[in-house]
C-alpha cells in the first residue's frame, strides 16, 4: 500500500503535491503553505483539497478523508518529497 500510495503521489500535478506536502508532511498553516508557494490561501487550500480527492481516487478509496496524517501517509510524503526534489 505504501508503494501505490508513493506512486499515485508522484504523479499528482506539482503545484498539488507541493501544496499536499506543506500542510500534510511539514505541518504548515495554510497562510504559511500558501506565502511559499505564491498563491492566496483559497487557491492553496483547493490543491490540497484536489490532491487529496485525486490519492483517494487512485488508491480506489471510498472517502478522501481516509487520507489522514497517519504514520502511512507520512513516510509517503517524505518519500514523494525526497523524490520529488531530485
Amino acid at each position: 500500500m505504501l508503494r501505490d500510495l508513493q506512486d499515485a503521489l508522484i504523479r499528482l500535478p506539482p503545484g498539488q503535491r507541493k501544496a499536499l506536502l506543506l500542510v500534510a508532511e511539514q505541518g504548515e498553516s495554510y497562510e504559511n503553505a500558501a506565502a511559499l508557494c505564491g498563491v492566496a490561501v483559497g487557491t492553496l487550500k483547493s490543491r490540497v483539497n484536489r490532491a487529496r480527492t485525486q490519492l483517494a481516487a487512485m488508491l480506489q478509496m471510498e472517502n478522501r478523508h481516509d487520507l489522514g496524517p497517519d504514520r502511512l501517509m507520512q513516510a509517503a510524503l517524505q518519500h514523494s518529497n525526497a523524490v520529488a526534489s531530485m
